[in-house]
């Protein structure tokens, strides 16, 4: 299986095969990870890795061989410890009886601090955190996807949006966070609406006569 797909990290590729001997690599071990750590390549079976299935010898980080050597499949080779990166999503309604949404967020931010402070991230596991960040918002009205989608359509009607830029729209959009996309989207959309107003304002203007 070549290591190169349509899915594939053309950089990961690259490194893949920089690879050679006495180079440091972590081993993600599939047997439920229990010999998962950082080694160094030993051997590669076919001098160089060429595709994930080629199969690469390892040793100890100091240098030293082990009695028996540990051999990888190059798809399970990395340059560092994996990182696992989990988001948890929490949405509240609040009623907030006076107070300023600013506040609620900045507590919400301070309980996520506290729990890091404490080792709640991580409880009684052997987990680490390595980093985290605290995004607090507050959500906007969601868009009519009805209104949306005929503003999108009037802008390519228009010309404004090319058929060449939509796949880079399409995939800026797709990766935008939500609570952005919406707010961008309402911006724009209410300034077309803005200059809507203006330019009947301007046609009745010039069609008067005192």
């Amino acid at each position: 299986m070549p290591i190169h797909s349509r899915h594939a990290d053309p950089s990961r590729e690259t490194w893949l095969r920089s690879l050679g001997p006495d180079d440091e690599v972590w081993w993600t071990d599939p047997n439920r990870g229990e010999a998962s750590g950082a080694y160094r390549i030993l051997k590669i079976e076919n001098g160089v890795i060429t595709s994930g299935s080629d199969l690469v010898s390892l040793k100890k980080p100091s240098g030293e061989l082990y009695e028996h050597a540990p051999v990888a499949l190059a798809s399970e080779l990395s340059a560092g410890r994996p990182v696992c990166r989990i988001r948890l999503t929490l949405d509240i309604d609040y009623d907030l009886n006076g107070e300023p949404a600013s506040d609620m967020m900045t507590r919400l931010q301070n309980m996520v601090a506290r729990a890091y402070g404490n080792g709640d991230l991580t409880q009684d596991t052997p987990a680490e955190v390595i980093s985290h960040e605290v995004v607090a918002v507050e959500r906007p009205e969601p868009l009519s996807e009805d209104r949306l989608s005929a503003f999108m359509l009037e802008r390519i009607e228009e010309g404004q949006l090319s058929p060449e830029e939509i796949p880079l729209r399409l995939a800026r959009y797709g990766l935008m966070e939500p609570a952005d996309f919406i707010s961008e989207m309402r911006e724009r959309m209410e300034n077309r609406d803005e200059e809507g107003e203006t330019q009947v304002c301007s046609s009745h203007g010039r069609g008067f006569r005192p």
